[in-house]
């Protein structure tokens, strides 16, 4: 028997999480610098509509990487300790840096920026 429909998106969800590669936080750091060039470059609906995919992605991809830190920290210390994986945690700072630029750039909100 293989289980509802539940538990098998239950198991893929724990599975990506507890699998997640820290350098998806590049596409935070991406988004927001092309975010960032259609404000420069005068094109402010898409500009905003990439700040509201990125806040969406940072959201989830921060969520699941607390619960990897409660539920599977074993795992990030041996991603830490991966010169694989190891340097992919440098985007999370970055692309949290990214993301709060993006932010005070294109919305003023320079406390949410500070905050981040």
């Amino acid at each position: 028997m293989t289980g509802s429909p539940a538990d098998t998106i239950g198991r893929r969800l724990a599975g990506a999480v507890a699998g997640l590669f820290p350098g998806y936080f590049a596409v935070v750091m991406a988004t927001g610098i092309v975010s960032i060039a259609a404000h420069v470059l005068q094109m402010p609906r898409i500009a905003l509509a990439l700040l509201a995919i990125n806040v969406c992605t940072y959201v989830v991809l921060t969520v699941m990487f607390a619960i990897r830190l409660l539920v599977y920290f074993p795992r990030v210390l041996d991603d830490l300790n991966s010169h694989a994986r190891g340097p992919g945690f440098f985007t999370v700072v970055a692309g949290t840096c990214v993301l709060g630029s993006e932010i005070a750039i294109l919305t003023g909100r320079t406390g949410t920026a500070y905050a981040l």
